[in-house]
């Protein structure tokens, strides 16, 4: 009714609606030159009209935050259809149709030496900007924030926080040496600060570079004395399951699946590991699962994941899930199923834009075209993925497709081929001191090369 008077009196003019359903209003030129003509009375005035418009955008990005919570209640029927927080599906069409001004009122709360209230409307709107992959967005938000913080706080503990979201977000960058960088420098501050649980989740941020950059044992070493270390404190649940969750993803990825199993049954069953996080861990869960056959139970796994990131509208989530459901069809020889779900997948992954999904899809999608007996179609698919290889930081994953392509060669006849691929993995692998149980063959795949056959492929406890 307040708007309706507003817009009788021409004090503002409808715009008609967004995305979200909210009615648009703006000022007209004669009001805006009003408005503008306020802004210079007392400047403690105006501050003060800032700030409570800064602390109500941050009220509704929580608002619309919780919403999406894989645990929100259902709202009420009588819910008031203006607030972000009526549906999870409204939540994030609200958070689009006002990204631009979540944004711009981080942005003044910074230009005014707000750290505190910067920081809090970041933690509100982080988790959307990461799930629709505004990478962009939230890099500039994140240093923006920080930059406030170190300005007018010096080295504090709300620095640490904000410093983690810049590592994630580098993550999603893949920008290995400024993740590193971060790393080192969170080591560094929770030292100072005396904070020793954040020095552990530094040291699990490392094994993260680590486990980038293709140094599988030294994932495993630090992950294993992050546990070590936190096994001693109170009150860290989280950053245990965490770190356990390190040691089995480098586990897994030296090809030590029941070894790895073992800590993601650990994982999985922590009460403190929920909402996207949880969808990640449960989407590794089930590559092991699938690995080691138990296909049933990593569907399992999976449908629980999927509602995860299908609540909180995380499309990078929803698209790397296809992968593993690929992985169980593999298992399985279900060649249709699985180049379905993975062309699916590979789509989506290119339309955001996510290049180590892509990465991981084309191998798998090589790998089910050798399962359908088509190995230069397979040859062809591994070669993209090794372009898209040379654009990240992921020297395992290229030697698997090396390791790959040397198979699909070997099927066409093309020995040379097939031992210059080879020569390639062998010599990655040699670099990084890996072995070829590091491959993750699937079981169609691990007797075809003679060369890997006859050359001990280490099974390990699969």
């Amino acid at each position: 009714k307040a708007l309706d008077g507003l817009v009788r009196c021409h004090m503002i003019e409808f715009r008609g609606h967004d995305q979200a359903g909210q009615a648009r209003y703006r000022l007209p030129d004669l009001v805006h030159e009003f408005a503008r003509e306020r802004a210079d009375e007392p400047a403690p005035v105006a501050r003060g009209a800032l700030l409570t418009m800064i602390s109500r955008w941050s009220d509704l990005a929580h608002e619309a935050a919780r919403a999406l919570r894989p645990d929100a209640a259902a709202p009420p029927a009588s819910a008031d259809p203006r607030r972000p927080a009526r549906s999870a599906a409204r939540a994030l069409d609200w958070f689009e149709a006002e990204r631009g001004n979540l944004l711009d009122a981080i942005a003044l709360a910074v230009s005014l030496d707000e750290p505190e209230l910067a920081g809090d409307l970041l933690e509100g709107v982080k988790g959307f900007l990461q799930a629709r992959n505004y990478l962009a967005e939230r890099e500039a938000a994140v240093l923006a924030v920080i930059g406030c913080v170190e300005r007018v706080l010096g080295p504090d503990h709300r620095l640490l926080g904000h410093l983690r979201t810049l590592f994630y977000t580098y993550g999603q960058h893949d920008d290995v040496e400024r993740m590193s960088a971060v790393a080192t420098r969170i080591v560094g501050l929770s030292t100072e600060l005396g904070d020793r649980p954040a020095r552990i989740e530094a040291l699990k941020l490392l094994s993260h570079v680590a486990f980038r950059r293709g140094r599988l044992a030294e994932t495993v070493e630090l992950a294993g004395r992050c546990i070590a270390e936190a096994g001693g404190l109170a009150g860290v649940e989280r950053l245990l399951a965490e770190c356990r969750w390190a040691l089995a993803a480098g586990l897994a990825e030296q090809g030590a699946s029941r070894a790895a199993l073992a800590e993601f049954r650990k994982v999985v069953a922590s009460a403190a590991i929920s909402g996207r996080v949880r969808a990640i861990v449960l989407g590794d869960h089930a590559e092991v699962l699938a690995e080691l056959g138990f296909g049933a139970r990593a569907l399992a796994a999976l449908d629980e994941a999927d509602a995860i990131v299908s609540r909180i509208g995380d499309e990078v989530g929803a698209a790397r899930l296809r992968l593993f459901r690929a992985d169980v069809a593999i298992a399985e020889r279900q060649w249709p199923t699985a180049r379905l779900q993975l062309e699916a997948a590979l789509h989506a992954l290119t339309i955001i834009g996510d290049r180590n999904g892509q990465l991981f899809a084309l191998r798998r999608l090589g790998d089910t075209a050798l399962g359908q007996g088509d190995p230069a179609r397979a040859g062809r698919v591994y070669l993209r993925g090794l372009e898209v290889a040379g654009q990240v930081t992921a020297p395992v994953e290229t030697a698997r497709l090396l390791a790959r392509l040397s198979m699909s060669a070997d099927r066409q006849g093309d020995t040379a081929g097939a031992d210059r691929a080879e020569h390639r993995y062998r010599r990655i692998l040699g670099a990084l001191r890996l072995d070829v149980g590091c491959l993750r063959l699937p079981a169609h795949l691990r007797p075809a090369r003679a060369a890997v056959a006859a050359g001990a492929y280490p099974v390990h406890d699969r």
